[in-house]
């Protein structure tokens, strides 16, 4: 009895999983059933948007022909002004200069008489400042102290040398300065009553006695011999300013009426 229970129980739960089988089959051929009732509606509304998405373009391709022969007109009747043209980006300024350069090499302008106007001169940099001009342009004696570079081919070419310190002298003090000054700046011995008159400057006269040392060098004098010969500078200065202030003296007494 034990083993015909069993079997009737084993039974009992085949069958009513079988009948949750079917049950679950025909669930899923409702819902098979459903979803291809779906695809066949999409399908057809996928047709009919198909169609209506032709002739809307039939429609736009007829419209643009009809404006392509006639020109579109304003609500006031008027033809409207031709579209301007699209541009691209715009050129960095360096190649609009160089461009409008270009164009007014090719074709000069001219004003509102028709005159071509006069050529712009062309713009030149910055002016060289006149310190280096000058050092271009002069002879370095050193010391700081420039001369003109023909004044010193001149002064160079004197032999001897007191006559080329006193050369050399004039060309950086000038006659007018040298007859107010003394190489010392004491008062003269000779003239007691007279003032002392300012020195000239050390740096100057370093210039002096270092051109006349050079020129010593150039011409193979040793170093001993150059020593002596610059002591005797201060006395071409001393003698030049002496001989100025004479040749004043004598030009004034000889323009003095008689």
């Amino acid at each position: 009895m034990a083993v015909h229970k069993e079997l009737q129980d084993k039974y009992y739960n085949i069958k009513k999983r079988m009948r949750e089988e079917e049950m679950s089959d025909e669930e899923k051929e409702k819902k098979i059933k459903c979803l291809k009732e779906e695809n066949r509606d999409t399908k057809a509304e996928l047709q009919q948007l198909r169609r209506l998405n032709l002739h809307l373009q039939e429609e736009l391709f007829q419209n643009k022909k009809i404006t392509q022969k006639e020109p579109h007109t304003s609500y006031a009747g008027h033809t409207p002004l031709p579209q301007q043209p699209v541009h691209g980006p715009k050129e960095p300024a360096e190649d609009q200069t160089a461009t409008i350069l270009k164009m007014t090499q090719k074709e000069p302008q001219t004003s509102s008489a028709g005159h071509t106007p006069i050529p712009q001169q062309p713009v030149h940099g910055p002016e060289e400042p006149a310190e280096e001009q000058r050092h271009r342009d002069g002879k370095d004696l050193g010391h700081g102290v420039m001369i003109p570079t023909e004044k010193w081919d001149v002064v160079r070419r004197v032999e001897g040398d007191s006559k080329f310190c006193k050369s050399l002298a004039v060309v950086i003090w000038g006659t007018t300065v040298l007859k107010q000054r003394s190489v010392t700046g004491m008062k003269c011995n000779a003239k007691k009553s007279a003032e002392a008159k300012p020195p000239l400057s050390p740096e100057k006269i370093s210039a002096v006695k270092e051109c006349l040392s050079q020129r010593l060098k150039e011409r193979g004098h040793t170093s001993e011999d150059i020593n002596k010969r610059l002591l005797s500078v201060r006395k071409y200065l001393a003698e030049k300013i002496s001989d100025i202030n004479r040749t004043k003296t004598i030009s004034g007494l000889i323009s003095q009426p008689q």
